[in-house]
Formats: C-alpha cells, sequence, structure tokens
C-alpha cells in the first residue's frame, strides 16, 4: 500500500471550489471508469458520474442530510450512511484517487462529530470534523486521496470519536500516470525557504534560511521528536503577507508547508492561499486540515509564471496566517537541455605560491568597525593558503590583517574556501565594498561574530542605511566554500553549493564593487561581536584555500 498525498474540493451552494492538486502532476485518471456507491442511498447520476446503490458497506444505516437549494451533486449528498465503520470494495490491483464525499446533516457547530478515517489501514484523516471542514450544517465537503492496492480490497476505514461516522458518498477512480514525455521536476534548480527558520537540508531538499517574505514574525512549533522535515516545521513564520520569489518564467510545482502550531480546535485560525493572483486555497484551517495540533501538512500546486516573480498571497481571515516552508520547483519538458550559465570566470587564485601583487592589496590603517590597526604582516602565503593572521603585539595592541581584491565590477559571483582557528573576539569576514568608496552600501556574505566558530551571517547594507541580515548554524573551523551571487535587484548568499539564504530588494546595490578578505581584531566587541578575552591565543589565523571571481552575463 502505498499513500501518495491527497487534494480537497469544498462542495458549496455556490460554483466556485478550491482544488489542492498533488503529485504526480502530469498523470491522468484512467477512462476505464471509476467505482461510485452512493452511501445510503439508490443509483443516481451526479456531475456525470454513475453512482451504484449503497453496497460493500460494514454497519451504518441509511439517513439524509438537508442542503441549500442548488446544491452541487445534490442527489449524492442529501442521502447519508451513519454510523458505519467503512467500507471493502473489490477492486484490481493498481493506484487508485479515492473520494471521500461527506456533510454534517445534524450538529450546528463545531466538535459534535468527529472521526478518523483510513485507506488500506493507513490513517488519512485524524480527528475529522465534518462541521468544521465545510463551514457548517448541510455544506458537502470531499476529500480526495492517492492509495495503491495490492491484495484486490480497497478497504476504507471510519472510526468514530465523538458521534457517528458519516459518509455521504465514495467514488473510486483508478488512476495511470501519464507518459515520461511531458513535463519533469528539475529538483537541481528548486528554491526551498525554510519560513521563520534557517539553513538546513532535510529530504534530499536544502533549504535557504527566511527569505523573500513579506512580514510577519519568526514563531515556533512544538512538532513531535522524529517528525519528518522537522527542521522545516519546528520553526514558522506568523502573520506574513506573503512571499515574492524571483523565477525564470516558466511552470512550477509548489509546494506550501504549514500547520497549526497553537491552536488546539477547528475554526481558530483560518487564511486564504493564492498564487499568481489566484486561489488555490480558500478559508483554509490548518488545524482541520492536518487533523490535529502541530501535524505537518503540505499542499501541492502547479502554477505558470510570465512577470520573473512568482508570488505566494496569504490573506487572513480568522487570527494570523502560518507557514513553515516553501518549495518551488520548475518544471521543465522531457529532453530539455540545462539552462545556460549566468556567470563566466573573471579570474581564479589557489595561493601556491606568494601573494599577487598585481591582483591583492594588504590592509592597512585602522578598522573603522573594531578601531584596531590592520598589520600587513599579518598576511601571508604558506602551504597554498592564504593566511590572515591577527596577533597581539609585544606592545600590548591587536592587530589585525586583510588583503583586497583589484576586480572592481558591478554584479557576479564571487566564492572563497576558506576555514578559521578559534580565537574570541577575532571575527572572519568576507565582503563586497564599493569601488568608488563611502558607506554604505556593503555586502557582507561571510562575517561570524568572533565567538565559537559555529554561525555564519550575511548581510546586505543599503544606501538608505537600512539593512537585511541572515544567520545560520556552521563550524567554520572545517573548510567549507562561501560565496555570494549578486545579479540586478537580488543576492544570494550561498555556503558549499548551496543557496542559504538571499535577498530581492530594490535597494540591493548596483554600483561597482570589489572583494575584501579580513581577520578583524575586537578588544571591546559589540551587542553581537564577541570581544577578545582571556581565552584569546596571542595570534589567530584565517586561512583562504581560493578565491574565484565570475562575471554576470546578464
Amino acid at each position: 500500500m502505498r499513500l501518495l498525498g491527497f487534494f480537497t474540493t469544498a462542495v458549496a451552494t455556490t460554483v466556485a471550489t478550491s482544488c489542492l492538486i498533488v503529485q504526480p502532476v502530469a498523470a491522468t485518471t484512467s477512462t476505464s471508469g471509476p467505482i461510485a456507491l452512493n452511501a445510503g442511498g439508490g443509483a443516481v447520476t451526479a456531475s456525470g458520474v454513475a453512482y451504484s446503490a449503497d453496497a460493500f458497506n460494514l454497519g451504518g444505516w441509511g439517513s439524509t442530510a438537508t442542503l441549500p437549494t442548488g446544491t452541487t451533486d445534490a442527489a449524492v449528498h442529501s442521502k447519508v450512511r451513519v454510523g458505519s465503520s467503512g467500507y471493502s470494495v473489490p477492486v484490481t490491483n493498481g493506484t487508485y484517487h479515492v473520494t471521500l464525499q461527506t456533510v454534517e446533516n445534524y450538529w450546528t457547530e463545531a466538535g459534535k462529530r468527529v472521526f478518523d478515517v483510513n485507506l488500506e489501514g493507513k490513517q488519512v484523516l485524524a480527528a475529522f470534523d465534518p462541521f468544521a471542514a465545510a463551514g457548517g450544517k448541510g455544506v458537502p465537503i470531499n476529500r480526495t486521496f492517492e492509495v495503491s492496492v495490492a491484495d484486490g480490497k480497497l478497504d476504507l476505514g471510519l472510526k468514530a470519536i465523538v458521534n457517528n461516522t458519516i459518509v455521504s458518498g465514495l467514488v473510486i477512480a483508478p488512476y495511470t500516470p501519464a507518459p515520461t514525455t511531458g513535463s519533469t521536476e528539475d529538483v537541481n534548480s528548486t528554491i526551498a525557504v525554510n519560513t521563520g527558520g534557517g539553513f538546513t537540508t532535510t529530504s534530499g531538499i536544502t533549504y535557504m534560511a527566511d527569505s523573500y517574505g513579506n512580514g510577519g514574525r519568526n514563531a515556533t512549533a512544538a512538532v513531535p521528536a522524529g517528525t519528518t522535515d522537522f527542521e522545516v516545521y519546528s520553526k514558522i513564520r506568523v502573520g506574513s503577507t506573503g512571499y515574492t520569489v524571483p523565477v525564470t518564467n516558466g511552470t512550477y510545482e509548489v509546494r506550501f508547508q504549514t500547520l497549526e502550531n497553537y491552536w488546539s480546535a477547528p475554526g481558530k485560525r483560518v487564511f486564504d492561499v493564492s498564487l499568481e493572483g489566484k486561489p488555490v486555497l480558500t478559508a483554509f484551517d490548518p488545524f482541520v486540515a492536518a487533523g490535529a495540533k502541530n501535524t505537518p501538512i503540505t499542499r501541492t500546486f502547479e502554477v505558470g509564471v510570465t512577470d520573473g516573480w512568482l508570488n505566494l498571497g496569504l490573506h487572513s481571515r480568522i487570527d494570523s496566517t502560518v507557514i513553515a516552508g516553501l518549495v518551488v520547483i520548475p518544471k521543465v519538458a522531457a529532453g530539455t537541455a540545462p539552462a545556460p550559465s549566468t556567470f563566466k570566470l573573471q579570474s581564479f587564485e589557489g595561493f601556491d605560491s606568494t601573494l599577487n601583487d598585481t591582483m591583492w592589496w594588504r590592509y592597512g590603517g585602522v578598522a573603522t568597525a573594531s578601531g584596531s590597526p590592520y598589520a600587513s604582516s599579518g598576511v601571508s602565503v604558506t602551504g597554498g593558503n592564504l593566511v590572515l593572521t591577527s596577533r597581539k603585539g609585544t606592545d600590548g595592541v591587536w592587530r589585525g590583517a586583510g588583503v583586497g581584491h583589484r576586480v572592481n565590477q558591478t554584479y557576479g559571483r564571487w566564492t572563497m574556501r576558506a576555514r578559521a582557528e578559534k580565537g574570541r573576539g577575532i571575527t572572519m569576514v568576507a565582503l563586497l565594498w564599493p569601488t568608488a568608496g563611502g558607506w554604505p552600501p556593503e555586502i557582507d556574505f561571510a562575517e561570524d561574530n568572533g565567538g565559537d566558530r559555529d554561525m555564519m551571517s550575511a548581510t546586505a547594507h543599503f544606501a538608505d542605511h537600512t539593512r537585511k541580515h541572515s544567520e545560520t548554524a556552521i563550524d567554520s573551523t572545517q573548510w567549507h566554500d562561501y560565496a555570494v551571487e549578486w545579479t540586478p535587484g537580488q543576492i544570494k548568499y550561498l555556503i558549499d553549493g548551496k543557496v542559504w539564504a538571499a535577498v530581492a530588494d530594490s535597494r540591493v546595490p548596483s554600483q561597482a564593487m570589489r572583494l575584501g578578505i579580513q581577520s578583524e581584531a575586537w578588544v571591546k566587541g559589540t551587542n553581537w561581536i564577541y570581544p577578545i578575552d582571556a581565552t584569546t591565543p596571542s595570534q589567530v589565523r584565517i586561512y583562504v584555500d581560493s578565491v574565484k571571481v565570475e562575471t554576470f552575463l546578464g
């Protein structure tokens, strides 16, 4: 048995419905026809589907439901089966879309009818409340799942928690994957954002730290230990109005990841979700959708983008919106070649001998931020590495070290492979500084806080003296590739080839800049940077194995 996901259709008195499509998006339902059962009723035809009279049920009794005039598929939903423990339907082994149709026919408030739903022995709905899910009495609602059958029987289990179970219809449609000549996922170009959280890799997907968001605040969720993708769902963003993600025009699979982190009852948090201005979830309640508090849920959609920006909109109805993760995967036609690179190698330095003075200069003077002087004697090339040494002199003065690259360019990609020795108050920094001088702007793409070498930060300083700052956990005493991709209106920060944070903003610098690498000595420290203390060795080294500079091709 293999559960692949589900989508939902809320059926009301209006034509508008909300459809959530799951993978595989390029698949089709078999034309051999579905098995449809009118639970609690006789044979009818609704929405072009021929329903047989109720059969294959496991107990319960027939009843009726009063529906508003004009309700879609009223012939099905007006007759219900109450108190059944499920259905066992003979089918040919294979994969099926199973639609459970139900309605609250008696109670006028949430919490009065609650039950679990299983398919092939696996739970697909926990603590399901048809009144809460549909938003009222007499309002039909469908839940559709994908399931595989290997024993010749499709088993639907219904287990009452509060009062009796209820079902109005059951549709079982054979499901056949589409031919592989269609579109496929370009997983190498996936953009994944850990909304409210930091850089992480889980389930084979590398998530960047929270980026591209519009408002809201960070919060946490007490998801159980061992939960799949725990790193994503345990950190969330609450109150955001959406995300605006820069992408190449095309078709994308979008995975919206969320959960209810606070409320323990339905109807306490409700919001709408849109993609590219079109609603994809209406009156969405994460507690109802997942069946419980702190239970992760993913909704997957396919959307086309034509303006270079993928826009996810979140609109609150009751309480604040909540989002845990956002995954954007390009869909490409089979056989399509990868997009050409947008960067071209300008220079590479492996530091195999002495420092090339035609490409680099040594820092001098006094650091503006820390107030400590730089010493050119702290710069050396040894063992195939550029070494920047901060040390305490015989005069008791701490001096840092740094180098500047002589290549000036607007936009591009810079990559530095480096590691640092431990030493309180000695920071490792790689940055882009404006060629024309003056400050701001500035782009810091690898900057630690002079602490225990257990974090790295990136900061975009804008000309209006505001900034966007991100941090991630990392052991910087080990070798890592730190990189920045700077393009019009956008900055991406990478560690070991993976984007861990990003900025999309009209204030992103557009003037020529050049690379600086420095080891700075902080005698006093700040509210963020640790000061030098008694544990700091008399000299602390930063090792740089290589530096690559690439130009932006546009």
